[in-house]
């Protein structure tokens, strides 16, 4: 039988007046700038990676190692701790959540085993959850997504792995905007991160870095960070993470190889032409 989640319609009678004097900017008018959740060290700068209120893109081939790379990231995010000299972190006090949408519970416990043992700890942090959802249609992943925004205070980081699955046509205008705009309205109304994966086009020539269809196209316009993950030419086992698109100061490339026991580790390369001295 298949699941469907029914999530109570909410009837609100809108007050336009309202909504025009909350939105309104002016000259003169005084907003806090977004806190990070994570930040890149780079020399003697912490530049901006992810934000509260922010949606952000990672991007690649499949077998990249998208989520590798993330398993980084999001450990600092729950941590507080400094990453491998590379990303620093401030969502200890927050709670922080992963859903993936491709892989079997086995596979998705190896996310849990990496994050824990990036953070040094011997038991599962209790401020992130890790669920998998790949059974679910579409609309259902979007619905206990929705739920667990509604019903978690303190939200930090929230992995999306990968968002293509929370549709069923990744070039459908209607369904792929519908979609953006939720990431919009959850990220205002929580001041949660959404960190988004998904694939680029496996074999356009010349458009080797655009996220695939409409989906990617619009993904990549509301972004305010993005990198794209790909694996060197030169090593099997490096990766390199390159800056796409960023609303600030752009990070500098760098890279991740993986270890004997299975986990990330950051290593500092800031052109292609490192990988030789890797």
């Amino acid at each position: 039988m298949q699941l469907k989640i029914k999530i109570p319609e909410k009837i609100e009678e809108i007050d336009i007046k309202k909504i025009i004097s909350d939105s309104t900017v002016k000259y003169g008018d005084k907003y806090e700038k977004p806190k990070p959740l994570v930040t890149v060290i780079q020399g003697t700068k912490e530049l901006h990676f992810l934000n509260c209120s922010g949606i952000s893109g990672f991007f690649g081939k499949q077998k990249s190692r998208k989520t590798f790379n993330l398993v980084t990231v999001i450990a600092a995010a729950i941590n507080n701790n400094i990453i491998d000299s590379k990303l620093r972190g401030y969502g200890y006090d927050k709670q922080h959540f992963w859903f993936d949408t491709e892989q079997s519970k086995y596979y998705t416990n190896m996310i849990a085993y990496r994050v824990t043992k990036k953070i040094e700890k011997d038991q599962h942090p209790e401020n992130f959850h890790l669920h998998s959802i790949r059974r679910y249609t579409p609309e259902d992943k979007i619905g206990i997504i929705e739920y667990v925004i509604d019903n978690t205070e303190n939200l930090g980081l929230i992995v999306i792995d990968t968002l293509s699955d929370l549709v069923y046509n990744i070039n459908d205008l209607n369904e792929c905007n519908s979609l953006i705009n939720k990431l919009m309205q959850w990220t205002d109304k929580t001041e949660c991160h959404i960190a988004c994966v998904l694939h680029i086009n496996p074999l356009h020539k010349g458009d080797n870095e655009k996220p695939r269809g409409h989906l990617g196209t619009e993904l990549q316009n509301r972004v305010e960070s993005s990198v794209l993950i790909e694996k060197s030419s030169l090593h099997k086992n490096l990766s390199l993470i390159k800056p796409r698109d960023f609303r600030g100061e752009e990070i500098e490339p760098y890279g991740i190889i993986i270890d004997e026991y299975g986990i990330p580790q950051i290593i500092d390369i800031e052109n292609e032409e490192d990988e030789t001295s890797f």
